[in-house]
C-alpha cells in the first residue's frame, strides 16, 4: 500500500518547532494537516493503529486530569471519531508512534487483471442442488499524488519538537 512504494510525504515537524505550548498528538495531527492543505490537497481522514488512538482519549493536564479537547469528537462507545475535523481510522498494520493524513480521494484501487468466474460443483452440491462460484480478481492500490498523503514516522519526537520551550 502506501509504504511499498514511498506514496507518502514525510512530515516536517521543523517547519511547526516550538510553536505550540503543551503540544500533544493531536496538536502534531493539527500541524500535518496544516501540511497536507499547504499542499493544497484538503485533508479527510487521520490514520493510526488503536493504542494511539487510545492516547488521543487518555490525553491529561499536569495535575493528571483528563482533558477535553475541542478538536476531538467521540463516537457513542468514547472512541475519538473526528480528530481536527479528520475522520479518524483504525489501521491494525501501522506500528506505535506513526499516524497518516490524507486526502483520501488520492487513494486509488484499481483492477490490474479482469475478474475471472468459475463455477463448478464441489462435495454435495449435486444432491443438494447448489453450485460453487470462485471469483478472482487482481487489483493493485495507488496514490495519485503522494503530496496529499502526509505521514508521521515518529509522534513523539514531533510532540517534542513542536512544543515550546517554556
Amino acid at each position: 500500500g502506501i509504504f511499498s512504494a514511498n506514496k507518502y510525504t514525510a512530515f516536517s515537524a521543523a517547519t511547526y518547532a516550538n510553536s505550540v505550548s503543551g503540544a500533544n498528538i493531536i496538536d502534531v495531527i493539527a500541524k500535518m494537516k496544516l501540511s497536507c492543505l499547504a499542499n493544497k490537497y484538503n485533508p479527510d481522514v487521520v490514520i493510526m493503529n488503536q493504542n494511539e488512538i487510545d492516547n488521543i482519549a487518555a490525553i491529561k493536564n499536569q495535575l493528571d486530569d483528563s482533558i477535553m479537547d475541542r478538536r476531538v469528537r467521540f463516537d457513542a462507545l468514547g472512541n475519538p471519531a473526528f480528530v481536527c475535523g479528520l475522520r479518524v481510522i483504525v489501521n491494525t498494520d501501522l506500528a506505535d508512534d506513526v499516524a497518516i493524513v490524507m486526502d483520501s480521494k488520492q487513494a486509488l484501487l484499481g483492477i490490474r487483471k479482469e475478474m475471472e468466474m468459475k463455477i463448478g460443483y464441489n462435495g454435495t452440491d449435486l444432491t443438494e442442488g447448489q453450485q460453487t462460484v470462485v471469483l478472482n480478481v487482481r487489483v493493485a492500490f495507488a496514490v495519485r499524488d503522494k503530496a496529499g498523503v502526509i505521514y508521521s514516522s515518529g509522534l513523539e519526537a514531533d510532540v517534542a519538537t513542536i512544543d515550546k520551550a517554556v
